[in-house]
């Protein structure tokens, strides 16, 4: 698995409207110019953000962007997982698929199972309030 660059944009986005939050909206350019990503980019990843409910959004003057709920109750994970769709680290745990005619005897199985659960239980124990705090002690 390796996140792509929209995964690791979405997860900026937030992360600066986390550290630029008081409840006023935050304008896509001001976003754009601190992240150093183009606004036709984070266009598409703020609408995917605003259509899952992680951000308000409101357009024309006075609008733009801004956390619905409060930073510690975002995770790692969901943001990723919005940003990238399944995260599975080999294809035959993908989406729907979750096996494939060989899971009845693959003796490899239970480790990506078992991989799966550690990438996923972790990016989900990280919360948006953390990685705040990381930055401070790298």
């Amino acid at each position: 698995m390796m996140i792509s660059t929209k995964g690791r944009y979405a997860l900026r986005v937030m992360l600066d409207l986390a550290d630029h939050s008081s409840g006023a909206y935050i304008p896509l350019k001001d976003i754009a110019q601190r992240q150093e990503i183009s606004v036709k980019y984070l266009e598409n990843i703020l609408a995917s953000l605003s259509r899952a409910g992680l951000v308000d959004a409101i357009r024309g003057k006075g609008g733009g962007y801004r956390l619905c709920r409060p930073v510690a109750a975002y995770s790692a994970g969901e943001i990723i997982r919005l940003a990238e769709g399944d995260l599975a680290t080999v294809s035959c745990l993908k989406g729907d698929q979750k096996g494939c005619e060989k899971a009845g005897h693959c003796r490899a199985l239970p480790l990506w199972q078992g991989l799966d659960r550690v990438v996923y239980d972790y990016l989900d124990s990280v919360s948006l309030a953390q990685l705040q705090g990381m930055e401070e002690t790298l």
